[in-house]
């Protein structure tokens, strides 16, 4: 049996129209065998016939008649329109490369949205908010903490944030954050003295960061522990500190993916502009995205 088409209203994110369409919540192939099932269960655009397949499509509640585009792939999509409206040619290519690797991750992490497998979806968001602030340079030429690198572009990337994406992100969580930023299990003091007067301490630290959720131009006292604290979680998954899926830590992972995805999607609004790119957007200053590290090379000799 095929149930009914239901009726929709449709957020573009190519074009921002609003449109009315139909989607199907069921088919019988035997009907027809050789339908194009992403056709039949998903929306396309009347205004620019840009089509929005099933797996992009954010259902929301599913109770309120509307879709919109999972915010990553909206993202790309701005990002897309951008760069076709500007025409830089040759120029911002290391943004270009640094957008690029971003979304090529954050877009898969999309497949781990099914609570299945939360290392993954933790460490490929992580991935993707990386790709937009790693530098590297020969050891040669000394070295530069990645702490730092990122502390500098987090700072950089608030005091930018003019319409407080961050930190309307960061208050409407708080609760999530404190849970992150009062974990002993996520600092370095803990560990180098596992008491319970070294957990007391750990659970003060969302007090201490509680003042700097209220004003933006303080957000950063929330933004920057809170991003150590999922470093740490980060590093133990990746240099096998910890079992996969393992039921310890699967509060912590959960938590920390949903935040890098929630706080990615704020940074990527920051650096693209707004989706009618009003006015300079961070992605415009080449020297925020310069040095990039291993840009793309042909090999100098066939192999």
């Amino acid at each position: 049996m095929t149930s009914p088409p239901r009726p929709v209203h449709v957020s573009c994110p190519n074009c921002f129209n609003i449109y009315t369409d139909y989607i199907r919540d069921s088919v019988n192939l035997d009907l027809d065998p050789d339908m194009d099932l992403n056709e039949a269960f998903g929306v396309r655009c009347d205004s620019c016939g840009f089509q929005l397949f099933p797996e992009w499509i954010d259902y929301g509640d599913g109770e309120g008649g509307s879709l919109t585009a999972i915010p990553i792939i909206a993202l790309d999509q701005t990002w897309r329109n951008v760069r076709e409206r500007s025409d830089t040619g040759q120029s911002h290519e290391a943004v270009k490369v640094r957008l690029h690797r971003a979304f090529s991750w954050a877009i898969r992490a999309i497949d781990f949205d099914d609570g299945v497998d939360s290392d993954g979806f933790f460490l490929y968001h992580w991935i993707a908010f990386n790709a937009l602030y790693a530098k590297w340079k020969p050891r040669s030429e000394g070295t530069i903490e990645e702490w730092s690198i990122r502390r500098d572009f987090l700072e950089d990337m608030a005091e930018r944030d003019a319409e407080g994406h961050i930190q309307q992100y960061l208050k409407a969580n708080r609760a999530t954050c404190d849970r992150l930023l009062s974990e002993e299990h996520l600092h370095t003091f803990y560990w180098a003295d596992p008491t319970p007067e070294s957990a007391r301490k750990a659970r003060s630290k969302s007090r201490e960061a509680g003042k700097s959720y209220h004003a933006k131009d303080t957000i950063e006292g929330v933004l920057l522990p809170l991003i150590d604290r999922i470093d740490m979680l980060r590093g133990q998954l990746v240099h096998g500190q910890a079992t996969f899926d393992s039921k310890v830590n699967r509060d912590l992972v959960e938590t920390a993916g949903e935040l890098v995805r929630g706080i990615l999607i704020q940074l990527l609004t920051i650096i693209i502009g707004d989706r009618f790119n009003i006015g300079e957007a961070a992605w415009e200053e080449s020297s925020l995205w310069e040095p990039l590290p291993f840009p793309p090379s042909d090999s100098h000799f066939r192999r």
